[in-house]
């Protein structure tokens, strides 16, 4: 059972992003009908399958928020910006019900909100017209009710059901309460009494429901059981069958039949339509279309024109989806399922063990010199190889999965701090591994917060300074080579670089005299406890953050680099590695030990002498026209001997920058599972951690990007 409420939960948190977004579509747009009727379904399958599974407190505090909404789709409540706050502080409530649903806090907090919701719904369950003191007409209230139809429902849930811990009756329930229910039950599937086994589901149901909501709220009850039923909804008649007076008599016999068929279907609504419009609701036609005309409104059967073509094109994707279970559907349609964090996890260690046996193959194959066991192995290699890549590709999820929050961060901000800032996006379909995005929140947090805090200005200094009222915060996302790239960026007033440099000075950084770069003064921000603020606040000031921020990028092998104009704004690029487990890389000696380096910083290899490698004043080797920087790793590691053998230099590359390193020869290209490195190891700054090679011996893995970073100074 436990395993299935962590189901709920994965399903919940998804949910719960889907509000948020469609809470900032509302927000963005107050009049647009289709993000209320997203809250509406998002809060209805929240209570439904909260008790379904035991959240009950959940269940509960989410039907208050469904009933509030339901006010919203009628017309007899505006959202307005109090239920979008309000909302919103729901989400993090709701988190608490989820994860700590029996906690004394969990209940205060959930009581007490719901005390302030009630209010809100009490103040304005009214028609919107009496909120600006004006007599509402009868008419403006009634052109908004929805009108009612009837849809089939063909529910076959799966025989193993009610072992995951559901219970098909509580849909049914749920049938029952959304409009007017004729309910077949079909039992010609049961078996012999000494066959049956209690746990299994042996009947199923066909469903005649006269309702005034549409497919979607419909489809919802059975959202987290459509992956275990057969299930078949559609939409049969624009009226209620159910209530006609006429539907018993005609509808006799569909109780008996083994299955309700289009035939059937169409027959029964043929008979009712002819006699289902009387002169009341003839004139409730003509009286709504009035209330369209004077409104210029093009009302589909739905109410709505925007959701009506949603609706639509919800039951195209609907419809593929029956297909496909019935064996009908196109070879090029996908079918997507969720699984777990840990099943991934375990995937890809296995595999990085695989890849670890492949390179001791290879090197017994070496050593045995037999052709058909060569060929073997290359097989073997490649097989691992396209492994490797599904495995990693399955783990990469699109940065966009993380940008909801970042858009809470500036709402609430703004309205902390007083300052209107919009939040932009691009690139948010750009992937990472999984791990690494799970790890990008904090430090990203930091940069917006500081962003918002130190960056945007108040309003009246923007004015001012000719800029627009309104501050701009953007994402940019972006890949580079076999790195991704996150720039984000502020218009504020930018970074007072004379102010960085005399902080700096008085906590003894610099002495002031050495002529310093912008990018060198600018890098004494991730000292620890650095700052410039003289106040502290709630959301800066205290001098944690940057130094937090390059610490767990660092960790993630990735670098962060700041850029800045007075009086314009602040850039700050994180560059990041695409994944962390496993990477290709140049197998090299350094003397008599191996390193790894990453094959995709290599720009070029050249052949150098000892001579051109000895010391020098500049440090600069000419290739191809080309005065190249480097560093004499192999007398920085003291593996320098006194033979005058040719070296090799390898050319490293990062963005714009470039250095040779030097090393005394190739083993070849490798395929490199990369472990942590133990803790006496970890200060060494030029390591990101190290691989087990195929006899068993152990090669560092250097990362080329704090090698620039440590020695690009001493090449300049």
């Amino acid at each position: 059972m436990d395993d299935f409420r962590q189901k709920f939960i994965d399903e919940a948190n998804d949910l719960l992003e889907s509000l948020e977004e469609a809470l900032f579509n509302l927000e963005d747009n107050p009049e647009d009908t289709k993000p209320v009727n997203e809250i509406f379904r998002v809060m209805h399958s929240l209570k439904g399958t909260g008790a379904m599974f035991g959240f009950d407190k959940l269940s509960s505090f989410t039907h208050e928020l469904e009933s509030l909404y339901d006010l919203v789709r009628s017309g007899q409540k505006k959202a307005g910006p109090q239920l979008i706050d309000q909302t919103f502080k729901s989400i993090d409530i709701i988190k608490k019900l989820i994860y700590e649903p029996d906690t004394e806090e969990s209940d205060l907090l959930s009581t007490a909100f719901l005390s302030e919701l009630k209010k809100l719904g009490d103040d304005s369950a009214k028609p919107v017209s009496e909120e600006t003191g004006k007599k509402p007409e009868r008419k403006k209230r009634e052109k908004k009710v929805q009108p009612e139809k009837t849809f089939f429902i063909h529910f076959q849930p799966d025989r193993g059901l009610l072992k995951n811990g559901t219970h098909p009756l509580f849909l049914i329930d749920e049938i029952f309460e959304a409009g007017d229910v004729a309910l077949y039950l079909r039992t010609d599937q049961l078996p012999e009494l000494e066959n049956i086994i209690p746990d299994n589901v042996y009947v199923y149901w066909d469903v005649l429901l006269g309702t005034t909501k549409d497919e979607n709220f419909v489809r919802d009850i059975f959202i987290f059981v459509e992956d275990e039923s057969f299930l078949e909804i559609k939409e049969i008649a624009d009226f209620n069958c159910i209530t006609h007076p006429d539907f018993k008599n005609i509808s006799t016999g569909l109780e008996f039949d083994k299955s309700i068929d289009n035939d059937k279907l169409t027959n029964l609504v043929g008979k009712l339509k002819p006699t289902v419009q009387t002169k009341e609701t003839e004139e409730k036609e003509e009286e709504s279309g009035k209330d369209n005309q004077e409104e210029g409104q093009n009302l589909t059967p739905t109410g709505e024109d925007e959701e009506g073509k949603e609706t639509h094109t919800n039951s195209i994707m609907e419809e593929q989806m029956f297909d496909k279970a019935m064996g009908k559907i196109k070879q090029e349609s996908l079918t997507t399922i969720r699984v777990s964090s840990e099943k991934l996890d375990r995937m890809l260690d296995l595999i990085s063990e695989m890849v670890t046996v492949q390179a001791r193959l290879e090197h017994y194959s070496e050593q045995i010199n037999n052709q058909q066991l060569k060929n073997i192995t290359e097989d073997y290699q490649k097989l691992s190889r396209q492994l490797r890549e599904n495995a990693l590709d399955m783990r990469l999820i699109p940065i966009y999965t993380m940008i909801n929050r970042f858009k809470r961060l500036v709402r609430d901000l703004s309205k902390e701090l007083g300052k209107e800032v919009q939040f932009k996006t691009s690139g948010t379909e750009t992937e990472l591994d999984k791990s690494i995005i799970e790890k990008l929140y904090d430090p990203i947090m930091h940069i917006i917060r500081n962003s918002m805090d130190h960056g945007i200005e108040p309003e009246e200094e923007r004015i001012a300074a000719g800029k627009p009222p309104v501050g701009t915060i953007s994402i940019n996302t972006y890949y580079s080579g076999a790195s991704v790239i996150i720039n984000i960026s502020d218009d504020g007033k930018g970074l007072d670089i004379e102010k960085i440099k005399k902080k700096a000075i008085e906590r003894g950084l610099t002495d002031g005299k050495k002529a310093l770069s912008e990018e060198e003064i600018i890098n004494f921000i991730f000292q620890p406890g650095f700052t410039t603020n003289t106040e502290v606040s709630d959301i800066s000031g205290r001098g944690v953050g940057m130094d937090v921020v390059k610490k767990n990028i660092s960790e993630l092998r990735g670098e962060i680099e700041i850029s800045t104009k007075k009086g314009e704004g602040t850039s700050t690029a994180i560059i990041l590695p695409l994944t962390l487990s496993i990477i290709d890389g140049l197998l090299v000696f350094i003397g008599d030990a191996r390193y790894i380096i990453p094959l995709n910083n290599i720009k070029r290899i050249h052949q150098i002498t000892r001579k051109e490698a000895d010391p020098s004043f500049d440090r600069i080797v000419v290739r191809e026209n080309r005065q190249i920087p480097f560093v004499d790793l192999i007398k920085e590691f003291g593996e320098d001997t006194s033979d005058e053998k040719d070296l090799n230099l390898v050319v490293l590359n990062l963005e714009e920058r470039e250095i040779g390193i030097t090393i005394n020869s190739i083993v070849g290209k490798y395929q490199a599972v990369i472990r942590p490195l133990p803790q006496f190891v970890r200060k060494n700054e030029i390591f990101s951690g190290a691989s087990v090679l195929g006899d068993g011996s152990v090669a560092l893995v250097m990362d080329t990007s704090r090698i620039l970073n440590k020695y690009i100074n001493r090449t300049e």
